[in-house]
């Protein structure tokens, strides 16, 4: 199978960016290819405003079509929603429109929620162990009823009735490290660029399964969640 340089990747995802005219000021981005690879940014200067346009928000209100419309009436939570909706879009692969952007992501954050079992043996007896056990199996149950609901709603031949659970999974721990909250239209998404700089996610009151937290925090089904160095993701 072709292979492509991580230089090319980041060409052709800068290319993107400057097609969609969002603006970066004062960094650079390069490759990074620890802990399954990236993009990194680097103050050149005191860092400046920065504008992504909304168009490259991956959010549930982009992505938008019937068979997200169904889960969020049947009110699956949103966040479980967009991981799978960015699972699914991910595997449209060159077809996607967000396809330079996704080839500079590693395929999955290495969190404890899809970690073997013997690396989780090692946090035995530290409470991640049991929250990461927690949080997968309540993802899993969320899958498995997303996946239940769009077949018996007509949508079984959908984009996102044919993600499997490892997918999704992995678009969970990329929205647990990556998204944010932008606004009462988008909700959480993930943006493209802004997501290579350090950032905070907000701990929520509650929390939802799969929204962005710092690491394993416990977390409550159906409700809503909320650099001048060199910075990594």
């Amino acid at each position: 199978m072709k292979t492509t340089s991580p230089t090319a990747t980041l060409d052709a995802y800068k290319s993107w960016l400057d097609k969609h005219q969002t603006q970066f000021n004062n960094v650079e981005l390069s490759p990074y290819t620890e802990h399954g690879g990236g993009i990194r940014v680097l103050a050149t200067k005191k860092i400046a405003a920065h504008t992504v346009p909304e168009t490259l928000f991956v959010s549930l209100k982009n992505l938008q079509c019937d068979a997200i419309e169904l889960l969020i009436d049947e009110k699956f939570a949103s966040s479980q929603v967009l991981q799978l909706a960015i699972a699914a879009e991910r595997a449209r692969g060159a077809s996607s429109n967000w396809s330079p952007y996704f080839a500079t992501l590693p395929p999955a954050e290495d969190l404890p929620l899809i970690w073997p079992e013997s690396d989780l043996a090692t946090l035995v007896g530290t409470g991640v162990e049991e929250a990461a056990r927690a949080r997968r199996s309540r993802l899993v149950t969320a899958y498995t009823g997303m996946i239940a609901c769009l077949k018996s709603h007509g949508h079984g031949s959908s984009d996102l009735a044919c993600v499997r659970v490892d997918a999704f999974l992995s678009a969970a721990t990329l929205t647990s490290s990556r998204a944010f909250y932008i606004d009462a239209t988008h909700g959480y998404a993930l943006v493209p660029g802004a997501d290579a700089f350090n950032h905070k996610c907000a701990l929520p009151s509650s929390g939802s399964d799969g929204g962005p937290s710092s690491g394993e925090e416990e977390e409550e089904e159906g409700s809503e969640e909320e650099g001048e160095e060199e910075e990594e993701d």
